[in-house]
Order: C-alpha cells, then structure tokens, then sequence
C-alpha cells in the first residue's frame, strides 16, 4: 500500500491502491478495518488523530509535523515547512483539506466547515506563495542604440506576446526565450 524509495528513506509514497482504499465509502472501509472520522484539527493548527493505522500515520506525515505517537493517539501539528513540502512532493493544498474534513472526527462534523476556516485559508496561502513565482527561460535586452529602438522592440514584444518584462526608464526589456528568434528575424527584415 505504501511505496519507499530507498530502505534507509524516512518517506512513504502511497501507491494507487492505497489512496483508493483511503477514499472509499464508509461501509467497504469499515470492513476493512479503516477509521474515518478521527481526526482534531484544531485553530491553533494542531491536529489529533486517534489511529493505530500505520498507513493513516504515513498519510497524515505527509503534510503534518509529528509531534509525538500515544498506542492510539498521534498529535502533530500543521506547519509551513510540512505543507510546503507536501507540496513540493506534489500533493496540493485542496488534497490535503479534503483529507483533513474527509477523516474529521464526528464531533468537528457537526459543523458545516469541519474544517476550521483559518486552517483551511492558510494552507491555500501557502499554496499560493509558492507558486507565486514562475521560473521561465527569458532573455534579457539593454543598452538599445536609442530609445526609438527600444519603443519598436517593445511594441513588436508586446504585439508578440513575448514580452515578459519591461523598465521604461532604464530602456531594459526581457522577452520569452522562443520570442528572441522571432525578434531576430524582425530585426533582420527591417534592416
């Protein structure tokens, strides 16, 4: 059910079939013994999971930064860096606040949000910080002859869609790295 890359790694990937089983209807996965709705998750970001299921505790170390393991209690807590890193392993902040309100403990389900909101808000902020930046190959122009030359390279760029940057001031421009053979072939042609 569960997928380690190396023996000395300290990570579990779960395998098709396991996210499967994790996801199933309440009556299949009580016959197989899965406990749903055993989790706490608290404002303060901690979150109790009353489980005995290794394969619930390598989920939920996913995204969770295991404090300490009781036989039938485990109490981590949702930090930046776990979520982060979840997220670089691919796993995206809707996944995670699904899980977390999927497994709820029964008296968090009372409320329509199982989930409390400031929980649910910053995981997605984390989110969207990271993929705040896109890293993308681009090509860097300056010291243009005149500024005529810079105001046509700009429009042909921005007529382009190639132009990803522009300093108006400094006469500085950055531009798609496909777009610097489209801007090559134009400057040929005009000269």
């Amino acid at each position: 059910f569960v997928y380690q890359r190396k023996k000395s790694s300290k990570r579990y990937y779960p395998t098709v079939l396991a996210q499967s089983l994790s996801s199933m209807d309440q009556s299949l996965s009580d016959t197989l013994g899965n406990t749903h709705g055993k989790l706490v998750v608290e404002t303060t970001f901690r979150i109790t999971a009353y489980t005995t299921s290794k394969f619930q505790i390598a989920i939920l170390n996913m995204f969770v930064r295991l404090d300490y393991r009781l036989p039938n209690v485990v109490v981590g807590r949702i930090t930046k860096h776990s979520v982060m890193e979840a997220l670089r392993n691919g796993i995206k902040a809707a996944d995670i606040i699904t899980y977390l309100e999927q497994y709820a403990h029964p008296v968090m389900k009372r409320d329509p949000k199982a989930l409390p909101h400031a929980v649910a808000h910053q995981i997605h902020l984390w989110q969207k910080d990271r993929e705040r930046f896109q890293v993308a190959p681009s090509c860097f122009l300056s010291e243009f002859e005149s500024l005529h030359e810079y105001k046509q390279t700009k429009k042909f760029a921005k007529d382009r869609r190639i132009l990803q940057w522009h300093n108006d001031r400094r006469k500085q421009l950055s531009i798609t790295a496909e777009g610097l053979d489209q801007l090559k072939k134009h400057r040929d042609a005009n000269k």
